[in-house]
């Protein structure tokens, strides 16, 4: 009876660990970058920190029945109304003071009546 002989060894490439190692290394850190994006896009959120709330105003210039009012804080009704008609004015100053106009303080708010008259 003829014994059977073990096949003859393949020869391994000696790049192949290599690659495999830096196959895993590169998925890693496509991970590792795609978490780090997570956080620094949701994270806030995830950690329970409050949303960024948007700038302040102490003062809006607008409009109530056609004439430049004064509105406080985020009231809807007019603190003062001017006696200057909105149809008095240019069409683009209509259009911004019709979208209301945020000041921040009081000196801001009188120099743009100001630039109204």
């Amino acid at each position: 009876m003829k014994q059977l002989r073990p096949p003859p060894a393949r020869k391994q490439d000696p790049y192949r660990k290599h690659l495999i190692a830096a196959s895993v290394l590169l998925a890693a850190a496509v991970l590792l970058f795609a978490a780090a994006v997570c956080f620094l896009f949701w994270g806030g959120q995830l950690l329970g920190e409050p949303p960024e709330q948007p700038a302040s105003f102490c003062y809006r210039l607008g409009v109530y029945e056609d004439r430049l009012a004064v509105y406080t804080g985020s009231s809807t009704r007019p603190d003062r109304i001017l006696d200057i008609p909105l149809s008095s004015l240019p069409e683009g100053d209509q259009r911004l003071l019709q979208q209301g106009i945020d000041l921040d303080s009081e000196e801001a708010l009188r120099q743009a009546i100001e630039d109204f008259f």
